[in-house]
Parts: C-alpha cells; sequence; structure tokens
C-alpha cells in the first residue's frame, strides 16, 4: 500500500473530509482517521449524511477487501466488487457480526429483499461467494450465510423453487392442522380453478384440496387459510393452488405455503379504498407458474418450462417468451429481444412486473420492479430498440427515463448535397418583417436548415447548418403540442412572432460543452443563441425527454421584436426592462 499523505501534523478526521466538500454542513467532530484516496472515503463523501460519521477506521483483509463502518450503514471495496454500500445501521450490524469482511469479503450490493431467505447481501472473498441474510424476518435469521458455490449452497439453489425455504429457515412451531373429518364440508364452496374447498366459519376459514366433484381428496390435509375470512374467496388466486402447511404469523405478518407458492399478509397495512388490511401479496413457486402460463390470455403456453440457469425458466413459442424467476417468485411474457435484454442487465430490470398486449394494435408493454415501491415500465421503440420509464410508485414522479438503442449507426446526409426544390419553406426565421425565411430538411434527429429568399430558393453564398435542438423537438411534435421548433417555423398560437423565430438560422455549428455532469449544445444563429440540455439518447422525441433551448436574443434583435408587438398587438404591454 503506497504511504499516507498527512495534512501538515493532524490527522485528516471525517470532519476535515466533509468540510472540503462544497455546500455540505460541517457534522460532529470524530478523530478517526480516513483516507483521503480510498475509495470507500470517496464515496462516503458523495453523500456523508446518509451513512453518518464513521464509528471504525478502515479495515482491510488481504485478498478480500477493505471495510468501513459508519453510523447508518457499512460501506466496502475489492478490486472485483469495487466501492458497494450496505444501507441501515442494524443490517450493517448485523453483517459485522456474522463475520464481516474477513469472512465473506466485499459487498455485491446492497441489501434486497429474498423471496426465500428476505433481507440479503451476497458477497464475493476472493474464492467464492456467500448470501448473508442481514435482517430478521419470518424466513430466516439475521447473520444465518452460505457459500453460494458450495455442495449445501448448489443444493439450496436447485430445491428453493420448489420448498420455497431459505437454506436456514427460522423454525417454525404452526398450529396443528385441523383433521377435515371434523369439518362438515358439505357447507363448503367448491373453487375450482383451485381444485380447493373454502369453508367460513364464524371467526376464519378453511381450505382443502379437492377433486373435479368437489369432495376432500383422500388423505388431504384441512388448514387454516386467515386472509380469506378477511378479504374473501377472491383472494385465493388460481396459480397459488391450495394450502398444504398452516399460517405462521410474526407479529402483524402471516405467512402460508401453498402448493403453487407463497402467501404474504399484512394486517398492519390497510386499504384506503375499504379500510380493510390489504389483500395478501404472492410468490409463485415453479407449479404455480405453470398454471400462469396456462391462463395466460394472450398466447398458448403449455408450461413445459426449459430452465436456463438456477432460477430463469422459461417457455419459448417464437417471438414471445413466458419467464419465471424462481428469485423472485414471479411470472411474466415478453418478447425474445427483452428477455435478451433482462438475462444481460438483470439489476437494471429487477423483479418481473406485468406485462400488456392490445391485440388490436399489437402496442405491448413489460413492468418490472427495480427496488421496493418503483416501476420501470418498458417497450419496444423504432426497429430494435426499447425505451424505459422509470417512476416513484407513491407519486408516479419520473426518476429515469431513456432507450436501450440497438438501432443501427445514423448515416447523416452531407448538407452540400441537400435538394433545396424538395425542402420545406417558412418565412417566419428572422427578423420581424424581414423578407424571406429559411428552408430546412429532416435528417433523422436534426434539421439541416439554409437561409431563404421569399421565391423558396436558397440565398446566394448561404451556408447549410445542421441544428439537433431543432430537429430533435420537431420529432415531438404531434397534434395538441407546440414545441421551439413549431415556434420557430409558424410563431406562437397566433402567429405571432417570437423569439425563437426571431433568432434567424444557424450560421456555426453547434458545440458541445459538459457542466456539472449534464451535456449540453450551444449554437450561434444569425440573432442570438441557444443552449439546450441534449438528451440523453439519439432516440428521444417525447416532449417529457426532450428539454426547450435557453434562447439569448442579441439586444437589437430584441428590441426589434419588441417594436413589433408594440406596433402590432393591440392588448401587449411593453415588458419593463
Amino acid at each position: 500500500m503506497k504511504p499516507l499523505k498527512k495534512l501538515s501534523t493532524t490527522l485528516i478526521t471525517a470532519t476535515m473530509l466533509i468540510s472540503a466538500a462544497p455546500g455540505i454542513a460541517h457534522a460532529a467532530e470524530t478523530s478517526i482517521y480516513m483516507n483521503p484516496n480510498a475509495g470507500i472515503t470517496k464515496y462516503w463523501q458523495t453523500n456523508p449524511t446518509t451513512f453518518g460519521q464513521p464509528l471504525t477506521k478502515e479495515n482491510c483483509v488481504k485478498g478480500k477487501g477493505c471495510e468501513q463502518l459508519f453510523e447508518n450503514g457499512l460501506i466496502t471495496w475489492n478490486t472485483r466488487n469495487g466501492v458497494k454500500a450496505l444501507t441501515g445501521a442494524d443490517k450493517a450490524k448485523a453483517f459485522e457480526n456474522a463475520g464481516g469482511i474477513a469472512k465473506f469479503g466485499a459487498l455485491e450490493g446492497d441489501s434486497w429483499n429474498n423471496t426465500y431467505c428476505g433481507p440479503i447481501v451476497t458477497t464475493w472473498d476472493g474464492t467464492t461467494r456467500h448470501l448473508v441474510v442481514v435482517a430478521d424476518s419470518a424466513k430466516s435469521k439475521a447473520g444465518s450465510s452460505i457459500d453460494l458455490n458450495s455442495t449445501e449452497g448448489i443444493q439450496w439453489k436447485k430445491d428453493r423453487a420448489t420448498s420455497g425455504k431459505c437454506f436456514d429457515a427460522v423454525p417454525e412451531t404452526p398450529a396443528e392442522p385441523t383433521d377435515p373429518t371434523q369439518l362438515d364440508w358439505s357447507k363448503a364452496t367448491y373453487v375450482e380453478k383451485n381444485q380447493a374447498l373454502v369453508l367460513m366459519t364464524d371467526t376464519t376459514a378453511y381450505v382443502i384440496a379437492a377433486d373435479a366433484n368437489g369432495t376432500p381428496k383422500a388423505g388431504a390435509t384441512a388448514f387454516e387459510v386467515p386472509f380469506i375470512k378477511v378479504r374473501g374467496i377472491d383472494a385465493l388466486y388460481s396459480e397459488m393452488g391450495y394450502p398444504i402447511a398452516a399460517p405462521v404469523t410474526h407479529g402483524t405478518v402471516t405467512t402460508q405455503e401453498f402448493s403453487g407458492g407463497t402467501y404474504t399478509f399484512d394486517t398492519a397495512k390497510i386499504s384506503s379504498y375499504d379500510g380493510k388490511p390489504m389483500y395478501p401479496t404472492t410468490s409463485i413457486n415453479i407449479e404455480g407458474a405453470k398454471v400462469l402460463a396456462k391462463e395466460s390470455p394472450w398466447y398458448t403456453f403449455t408450461g413445459n418450462f426449459q430452465q436456463i440457469n438456477d432460477h430463469l425458466y422459461v417457455e419459448d413459442i417464437g417471438d414471445t417468451l413466458f419467464v419465471f424467476n424462481s428469485n423472485d417468485g414471479q411470472a411474466t411474457e415478453m418478447s425474445q429481444a427483452l428477455f435478451d435484454e433482462y438475462v444481460k442487465n438483470p439489476e437494471f430490470f429487477g423483479k418481473l412486473g406485468v406485462y400488456y398486449y392490445n391485440r388490436e394494435s399489437g402496442y405491448t408493454s413489460n413492468t418490472f420492479h427495480p427496488s421496493e415501491g418503483t416501476t420501470l415500465e418498458v417497450n419496444p421503440s423504432y426497429t430494435a430498440s426499447f425505451k424505459y420509464v422509470l417512476r416513484n410508485d407513491a407519486d408516479l414522479k419520473i426518476l429515469k427515463q431513456g432507450y436501450i438503442d440497438h438501432e443501427p449507426a445514423w448515416d447523416l446526409q452531407d448538407p452540400a448535397t441537400v435538394d433545396w426544390s424538395k425542402a420545406t419553406y417558412t418565412d417566419y426565421p428572422g427578423l420581424p418583417g424581414e423578407e424571406g425565411g429559411a428552408l430546412y430538411v429532416q435528417d433523422h434527429n436534426t434539421w439541416i436548415i439554409i437561409k431563404a429568399n421569399a421565391d423558396h430558393t436558397p440565398v446566394a453564398g448561404a451556408k447549410a447548418v445542421r441544428s439537433q435542438w431543432l430537429g430533435t423537438s420537431a420529432l415531438g411534435q404531434d397534434r395538441g403540442t407546440w414545441t421551439q421548433s413549431t415556434e420557430w417555423e409558424h410563431g406562437d398560437w397566433n402567429g405571432y412572432p417570437e423569439e425563437t423565430a426571431t433568432l434567424g438560422v444557424p450560421v456555426a455549428e453547434a458545440e458541445t460543452v459538459v457542466e456539472n455532469g449534464v451535456t449540453y449544445q450551444t449554437q450561434r444563429f444569425e440573432h442570438g443563441s441557444i443552449k439546450w440540455e441534449v438528451p440523453s439518447s439519439r432516440l428521444a422525441t417525447q416532449t417529457e425527454e426532450v428539454k426547450n433551448a435557453v434562447i439569448s436574443l442579441d439586444a437589437d434583435a430584441k428590441e426589434t421584436l419588441e417594436q413589433w408587438w408594440i406596433a402590432n398587438v393591440d392588448w401587449y404591454k411593453p415588458q419593463a426592462n
């Protein structure tokens, strides 16, 4: 390790490092040394309020990596994973108490809610991967761990889709199952889609596997299913089948194993619609996935899956697949092209969501859940690409959007080869009242523009210049929208000239600048200039993706525009300087 530089003769404290970060308030003093060149320190400096003050100095274990414990989490580093963080004081302490970096190596990412084990992290110790449980749940206990490449780990990954259990599940003491001979099943309701009988009592509900005649199967066991008494038989989803174990309750949360997966019912989560506990959530197993596949309203699946890896199962009927992820306990339809993207970048997509299909238009859409409380909607776009929008579930706020771009490289036209006799003419660009205007042609997401005479011919000696700002803005033009490209070409809604049109034609190629990580284009026009935030993708077309440019008119052009409005618009009031 390289020698650490000292700041004069004083230790570099966490407070000093916070103070050095622009715009960050001073924190409470701590004497714990933090290496200013370490990746952990640099990561912590980006958001010290999230992690709080350091509780330990950086601890490095040869071959495994380095870690440092903070008030509200843990940050680790190794050469394979880079810098990763575990947020939450209790989870960080659970990881440390279980053995920390010395036993498990460095984090591969933050914790997530595993279908079988609850809140977990995975790690790499230089030789193998570990799974570590970092919080107690109905499924497992904080501190439990397994080497995922060990014989035990491999067997657990193979069996978990069927067993639905963690490798070290919390010991359960469920209530004794009810003897079906003690219940009057003649008063029960037969639910054909579940092959089950449901018997309601004054206080609860019982369910038992049934045959096609609506009678209990020989040797079947009846189990209490409390959530049916609260939410009704509608909560008994077809893919879940019938109960195979008694409910297990921890606090307000009850879990129960069914033939098709696991129900989770939380009486503390109340529906704003009817004031009752919300419908239970489900995590299906391979048997539940087979039922869902056969019930697809869009395609004919058989439920005969091919196992792709330790957690993905698919049925392929051509361009469309039915996909089951045993890690998530979720399944859905998707195109082959989208499945290829999903396999390449599973962390980007997260848990499987819902598939939408419109038979008339052919429109399709898939949703995913990259993290708790967020939904990622993915739609086919152009010829081979996908558009995505990530929203917060609570308020539908867009958190991120963009494209997975697989379109061929664009061969942009040489402006010198444009046939201007086939171009579009507009007389708005330029100073109000000025003779002539501009000609333009669309070239992918750009316009090629040249100054024009009133007879729709290029001005002698004029140079054709490309504008990505106007060309991209035009792609978002639709009925009922009025983009900046529309203003440049037609003025405002009343046909009056505005700053956009007064700019005139571009006279220089756009230049790219990056400020605070954001890419902008600046471009000089006849009578001013623009500064425009460039979309993250060349495929962006929608108004929510394409930002408006900031327009800076030259002083004389601004005065000319002002005088035109004063002279021609009765209701206009001059703007105060």
